[in-house]
C-alpha cells in the first residue's frame, strides 16, 4: 500500500449502483482504503454533531456489507448485521487509534450532501479502489 494522502472526492471511481435481491441499495458508491481521522469520537449520538462519526460508520459497515453480501449471495440475517455492526466498530477504532488503513464503501449521495455535508478534511487515504461491477 501507498502512503496516505489527503482525500479528494474527484478521485473516487464510483460505481452506477449497488444492488442485491433486485432491491437497489445505496445508489452511486465508490470504495477506498484510508484512515478515519483522530478527532473522530467514538459513540456519539446521532445528531447533526456527529455527522463525522456516522459518515464513517456507515462507510464502513457498507463495505462489510457489500463484502459479505457478494460472498454469501443473500441478504443479511439480523444477528449477522449485529455483528458486521460491531465489527464495523473495531475497525473504525483501530483505524483512529493507531492510523490503520480500512476499506470504506462511500455513498456519493454522503459525501456531497448539501444539507449535512461531512467535514472530510481529515480523511487519508491509501488507495482509490476501481469501480468494479455493481454488486
Amino acid at each position: 500500500m501507498s502512503e496516505a494522502v489527503p482525500f479528494n472526492e474527484s478521485l473516487v471511481q464510483y460505481s452506477s449502483g449497488w444492488q442485491w435481491d433486485d432491491k437497489k441499495y445505496w445508489g452511486e458508491a465508490g470504495e477506498i482504503i484510508g484512515v478515519v481521522p483522530d478527532h473522530i469520537v467514538m459513540g456519539k449520538p446521532h445528531d447533526q454533531r456527529s455527522t463525522e462519526y456516522w459518515f464513517y460508520f456507515a462507510a464502513i459497515s457498507r463495505s462489510l456489507t457489500a463484502d459479505f453480501v457478494q460472498k454469501e449471495k443473500r441478504a443479511l440475517t439480523s444477528d449477522e448485521e449485529r455483528a458486521l455492526n460491531d465489527r464495523a466498530r473495531e475497525l473504525m477504532k483501530e483505524s483512529i487509534l493507531h492510523k490503520t488503513p480500512v476499506k470504506m464503501l462511500l455513498a456519493r449521495y454522503e459525501v456531497t450532501n448539501p444539507y449535512r455535508p461531512p467535514d472530510l478534511s481529515g480523511l487519508k487515504v491509501v488507495e482509490y479502489l476501481p469501480a468494479g461491477p455493481a454488486h
